[in-house]
């Protein structure tokens, strides 16, 4: 009996130290988990991503490069979620959560892609076939430099903006599932 208090208190012991080490991991990764949310054209739209920071790096074309999908954040594939089915690109995403990729082409022109696969972490298995929707968007450049990567949701103008180090892009977004309720 005393084996298994013993035994009982070691897997008790080891199961708290598991989840305070994933759950100090957590809160110290490099790129912190954020959140974005916020109403587009009627529709609520989420955005979980991972922030990285510039952190004196060269981001577009070296740390993140030309004609390569990314996760459009860091660690987990950043994901976007919809309570209603969006327009995008004259394509329809239906309401649901996507992941979420880029690929920048050069300095004036990239592609989006909203992809049904949403247990990724990064892009090491993005599958094309798993895209729901693709678009070019051009790029911005902005005046000063954004250390943290952020995501915008612009209520006035109805785009999602992704917004890093010198660069921004704005995805044009229409609710089309708002006139059926």
């Amino acid at each position: 009996m005393q084996i298994f208090t013993l035994l009982s208190k070691f897997f008790c012991i080891s199961a708290l130290l598991v989840v305070s080490y994933c759950a100090h991991g957590q809160k110290n990764r490099p790129s912190p988990a954020k959140i974005t949310e916020g109403n587009l054209d009627g529709a609520q739209v989420t955005i979980n991503y991972s922030s990285p920071a510039v952190k004196g790096r060269t981001i577009w074309g070296e740390l993140v490069p030309y004609n390569a999908i990314w996760r459009a954040g860091a660690n987990e594939a950043t994901t976007v979620s919809t309570n209603q089915p969006l327009k995008i690109f004259d394509k329809t995403l239906p309401a649901g959560t996507y992941s979420f990729f880029v690929k920048p082409l050069d300095e004036q022109k990239w592609i989006v892609i909203f992809n049904k696969d949403v247990e990724q972490w990064g892009a090491y298995k993005y599958d094309e076939n798993n895209d729901i929707i693709r678009g070019e968007v051009n790029v911005e450049e902005l005046a000063d430099s954004a250390e943290l990567l952020s995501y915008q949701l612009d209520s006035i103008n109805n785009n999602i903006s992704l917004i890093w180090e010198k660069k921004s892009i704005y995805i044009p977004v229409t609710n089309i599932g708002k006139d059926k309720q």
